[in-house]
């Protein structure tokens, strides 16, 4: 590029040379071959006629100009106006100059040099390509044939050196992207999935003796049952129907297999329990909810109460992503197709659950609101191996992915409760951090139907394992060491499993 532009520049210095010397007469006399000169200027050796200058032409010796644009001196064949040009001539596209009259000449330049007069005359062209009888072209710096001149914009007729590259062209990088993304695929898909009920605990320490968690007698200072408590769960937790979204891409390697990369995230699941018995001022034995613990870890007849209201609380968020490289074992255009593949793959399951109940002894004392919330976060994290296995016609695809996600899951594990007893409690952290193997494992049936070449409809059903996670309706340690010291309900990281399935509705783009 830079040795280019010195050459453009050369040329424009010989063209204002030229300029400068309107008064310049031709050579009288002076007779034989002469050839045209190049905007890079040939050798005297090269092989063509001597160079024509404005000034060097003797008078008389031009063969006419033929057609709209100036011909090619006498014995030079092949020269003329670019092809599909009505003339080629000076600036501001005017045509090729008209024919001498009475056989002079009004003189000529070097390529690219404007043509001059004696003074007074107007000014015209044409630019003349720099060798005769070489076939020029009409191209730009990145297409143009090396060796071969073709007509610039600016009415120029450059030559491409050959091994030049030109600052505009495509690199092997480039050329390898633009590629690739020819061949690549995107694909968006809607999701509607179901994630584990977090069901089938109680929310409290089983209590010493046979007693129901339904009905727990509660007693006065004179043992007379003032009121029946029962132990709340979690069974009517629910987290179901839940949306989210899944993008895909998708593009080939030089290996001949392809990369995929694919995230996915759900909306908050979330739901909500209230008692609905309580409060229950007017009833002989009034019903309550009640907390109950283990004193200094051993089964008691501890509760807490709440009379007057109790709900709880529950929220999962969830997303991850993976990435695997498909292997092409035996992959046809058509017919079954099996391609294992690796990969590593990202998940984040956080929960939160909260308790919280309120307690006015029947309506007599100013309410005390108490907190129990326990959140649990799981990181997991490794490798990935599967196969895809698939039945591809012209007109649809049907597929099923099975893989297996081996790796660590580190987690967080924390239970914080609030004027849990009394407002003397304040708030009463515990955590818990661990690392542990955590395996996934996932399917997914699909079938997808070629609407064309490039758009295609797809729907599947998915399914998802994962052992050996934290929740968090399993962290808590319903514990009390008494009203002097602090609060006994801490975190205790116990592990539970997790099943998340439901359908997949998209499309996915191919780019040709």
């Amino acid at each position: 590029m830079r040795r280019m532009t010195c050459r453009r520049v050369l040329t424009s210095v010989l063209i204002a040379s030229c300029w400068l010397l309107p008064n310049a007469s031709p050579a009288q006399g002076q007779s034989g071959s002469y050839r045209m000169g190049s905007p890079y200027g040939q050798p005297p050796d090269a092989g063509y006629p001597p160079f024509f200058s404005g000034s060097a032409y003797p008078e008389g010796d031009l063969a006419p100009l033929r057609g709209p644009g100036m011909g090619p001196p006498q014995g030079m064949s092949g020269y003329g106006p670019p092809p599909g040009y009505p003339g080629y001539g000076g600036p501001g596209g005017r045509s090729g100059s008209p024919p001498p009259q009475n056989g002079r000449f009004l003189g000529m330049g070097r390529v690219g040099q404007r043509l001059f007069g004696p003074p007074g005359e107007q000014e015209r062209g044409p630019i003349f390509p720099d060798t005769p009888a070489v076939p020029y072209q009409t191209a730009t710096p990145s297409t143009a044939v090396p060796g071969v001149g073709y007509y610039g914009q600016d009415g120029i007729v450059t030559r491409k050196i050959p091994d030049e590259e030109s600052w505009d062209e495509d690199g092997p990088v480039e050329r390898f992207i633009s590629t690739a993304f020819k061949n690549s695929f995107f694909r968006t898909e809607y999701l509607f999935w179901d994630i584990t009920d977090p069901s089938g605990l109680r929310l409290g320490a089983q209590l010493a003796g046979n007693v129901d968690p339904d009905n727990i007698a509660l007693l006065d200072g004179n043992n007379q049952v003032v009121a029946l408590g029962r132990i709340p769960t979690t069974d009517r937790l629910a987290l179901n129907d839940n949306s989210g979204v899944r993008l895909t891409w998708g593009i080939p390697t030089l290996m001949g297999g392809d990369f995929e990369v694919s995230g996915f995230i759900l909306e908050q699941a979330s739901d909500r329990d209230s008692a609905t018995d309580i409060p229950d001022f007017n009833s002989l034995i009034p019903r309550v909810v009640v907390t109950s613990t283990t004193t200094n870890g051993q089964a008691g007849a501890n509760v807490f109460v709440y009379d007057t209201s109790y709900s709880v609380d529950y929220k999962t968020d969830m997303w991850g992503l993976d990435t695997k490289y498909i292997f092409d074992v035996m992959a046809p255009e058509e017919g079954l197709r099996l391609r294992p593949f690796l990969g590593v793959r990202y998940m984040s399951l956080n929960e939160m659950m909260t308790q919280r109940g309120v307690f006015t002894n029947f309506g007599q004392n100013v309410p005390l609101t108490s907190l129990i919330e326990s959140s649990s976060y799981n990181n997991l994290f490794g490798g990935q191996i599967g196969a895809r296995l698939e039945f591809v016609h012209p007109w649809f695809t049907l597929g099923a992915e099975p893989k297996a996600g081996l790796g660590l899951n580190k987690s967080t594990a924390r239970v914080q409760t609030t004027n849990l007893r009394s407002l003397a409690d304040g708030e009463f952290t515990t955590e818990q951090d661990d690392t542990r193997f955590t395996p996934v494992f996932e399917g997914r049936l699909y079938a997808q139907i070629h609407l064309t070449d490039y758009f295609s409809l797809h729907a599947g059903y998915n399914w998802m394992y994962i052992p050996n996670l934290i929740r968090a309706n399993n962290i808590i340690d319903y514990n009390d060491n008494g009203i002097n010291n602090p609060p006994g309900v801490v975190v205790d990281s116990k592990t539970s499993d997790l099943t998340i399935r439901g359908l997949s509705v998209g499309g996915e783009i191919r780019f040709r």
